[in-house]
């Protein structure tokens, strides 16, 4: 894998992981203000379309498909902006459950633990 490579799957990686975190760690590990869902949201959408940009993107068809489903259910809560992106629904909602659980698999197809990983 290249150095952009190496970068691409680094931020990935923090991105799930962030994701894959219980709420309370989830948010917070983003800066203090009104945006944290967002911000989580967006970390990960940026590292995707950084990766499947790729001419051949370093990850396996499997990954690919679950960062698909996880895309494309935050792509689905945003059509509920005031609803779904709140810390309260960090915390409570269902939907963020799910993503929390696709996050969580898609860092096993990597092969990096959801708990505890160290992502320098």
């Amino acid at each position: 894998m290249t150095d952009d490579r190496a970068w691409l799957g680094t931020e990935l990686c923090a991105s799930l992981h962030a994701l894959s975190l219980d709420a309370a760690e989830a948010l917070a590990m983003q800066e203090p203000n009104q945006q944290r869902p967002a911000q989580l949201a967006l970390s990960f959408g940026t590292a995707v379309l950084n990766i499947v940009s790729q001419p051949s993107p370093p990850v396996s068809q499997s990954l690919l498909t679950t960062l698909s489903e996880l895309a494309a259910l935050l792509s689905r809560m945003s059509a509920q902006p005031g609803v779904l992106w709140t810390d309260e629904a960090v915390r409570n909602d269902p939907a963020w459950q799910q993503v929390r659980s696709l996050a969580r698999r898609a860092l096993t197809d990597l092969g990096v633990p959801s708990k505890g990983a160290s992502l320098n």
